[in-house]
């Protein structure tokens, strides 16, 4: 079987989750015996980080070999509906399928105020996957697709790029692990492009920390992905209202590479998401032993969990991680482990499911 996976590397492998993603199950896809290809959207020069063991087509070679293909998964950008439609003439087995890897269902209620796109064409998609964390949405996609084949895609991550990273951070003197006895600093890592991962809440967990436990623990927080806020003025005005602010604790900052953030800059994160359980910037701070005070259902018995918008237990939460981590590290590290084998790529169930999907 070969199946084709859409993918874009112009922006490397770090841009976000979604090209790292493509790449552990194109591998998970190859161990099961079957052919994995990424058809990438520009010219293989242009490409970052691109995986050497994977074989890699540009898009406007795909008429080449569009008679080998049985299955293609539309991971990253959709293959043409034309070219699509050749493929089924020619195999009958063909399938075409679309992977939800993010909040699709929220994004288009959020596009539907857009004027620059266009809904996705649910024409001749014979079955769409849907990462768990947004089973929410199934009966949705059922409706907008007009077909009862919406599947649970199992999410799969590895730490093969963080073992990369740690080499070549090992040359410099330099680690992304958690260090127990360092000063604390804390970060917020979402990316601040809706409401389902915004750094507002966990800004607001750490201020009810400032304000209940009136602490020194931290010498400060650094907001990622935030210089796109700090001049709108109601961000601004909330901002001055704040003990965080009026300490000169809070700094915001562009968006970075995990291994910049963790090996000089923020050894605690503090997370908030709605409706977004499964990111990899959790998985990656658990496996770091990182203390990670978050609100994901997903991963509750690792990490340091909090419920909803709760700041109240937030700040409970961040406080426990702030006093006892150090002192806590190998039952944090067991139950860290414990959760990154549920979405291993080499996890049995994991692979018997992609069975299942792929048969």
């Amino acid at each position: 079987m070969n199946v084709l996976l859409t993918a874009s590397y112009k922006n490397g492998v770090f841009c976000n989750g979604l090209q790292q993603n493509i790449i552990f199950l194109a591998n998970l896809i190859k161990d099961m015996g079957a052919n994995a290809i990424l058809c990438i959207d520009h010219e293989i020069k242009d490409g970052k980080d691109l995986p050497k063991n994977i074989d890699i087509i540009h898009e406007k070679y795909l008429i080449d070999i569009i008679e080998r293909i049985d299955l293609v998964l539309n991971t990253s950008w959709l293959i043409d509906i034309k070219l699509l439609k050749k493929l089924k003439q020619k195999n009958n087995s063909f399938k075409n399928i679309h992977l939800l890897y993010g909040n699709s269902m929220l994004a288009d209620i959020e596009r539907c105020a857009w004027n620059d796109h266009i809904s996705v064409n649910p024409e001749d998609v014979d079955e769409v996957w849907i990462s768990p964390h947004y089973e929410i949405s199934f009966n949705y996609f059922k409706t907008y697709y007009k077909t009862e084949k919406v599947f649970t895609l199992p999410y799969i991550w590895s730490p093969d790029y963080i073992k990369q990273s740690e080499k070549e951070l090992a040359k410099k003197g330099k680690s992304c692990f958690y260090k127990p006895g360092e000063e604390k600093n804390i970060g917020i890592l979402e990316p601040n492009l809706n409401i389902t991962k915004h750094c507002l809440p966990s800004i607001m967990i750490i201020e009810e920390y400032i304000n209940t436990f009136q602490e020194n623990s931290f010498k400060e927080v650094n907001v990622y992905c935030s210089q796109k806020l700090t001049d709108k003025m109601y961000f601004k005005s909330l901002l001055w209202n704040l003990n965080i602010t009026k300490l000169n604790k809070i700094f915001f900052a562009p968006r970075k590479k995990f291994t910049e953030i963790f090996s000089s800059e923020s050894n605690v994160v503090v997370s908030h998401q709605l409706l977004n359980g499964l990111n990899y910037t959790y998985l990656e701070s658990l496996y770091l032993n990182i203390p990670l005070i978050h609100n994901s259902k997903y991963i509750k018995s690792a990490g340091y969990f909090y419920p909803d918008y709760d700041t109240k237990k937030g700040s409970i939460a961040l406080n426990e991680a702030l006093l006892y981590h150090d002192s806590n590290l190998e039952e944090y590290s067991q139950k860290s482990t414990e959760v990154i084998k549920l979405y291993s790529p080499q996890n049995p169930k994991n692979i018997e499911k992609y069975k299942k999907l792929l048969s």
